[in-house]
């Protein structure tokens, strides 16, 4: 989420999507859908990151550690996948 690092966090960027979505109203619901699905593809399809399974530190594109992070069900609240 920085453009001076390759460290962020995938629950900052959840968080941000449900502020643009549901405080804001700037991101419509297909829209978010789409990036979703690229976040599921991408921790999935990865075989590096699908080992980890969910964790909420990427580094260089890489999952970093923490096998089943518990944010990550945080992050299923705040992206709205519960509703």
């Amino acid at each position: 989420m920085s453009s001076t690092s390759e460290n962020t966090w995938l629950s900052k960027i959840y968080l941000c999507q449900f502020v643009a979505t549901d405080v804001l109203r700037s991101i419509k619901r297909p829209r978010l859908a789409a990036a979703h699905a690229a976040h599921a593809r991408w921790l999935r399809d990865d075989p590096d990151n699908a080992y980890w399974a969910w964790s909420d530190q990427v580094v260089g594109g890489k999952v970093k550690g923490s096998k089943y992070y518990p944010r990550g069900i945080t992050s299923i609240l705040w992206t709205g996948l519960l509703r």
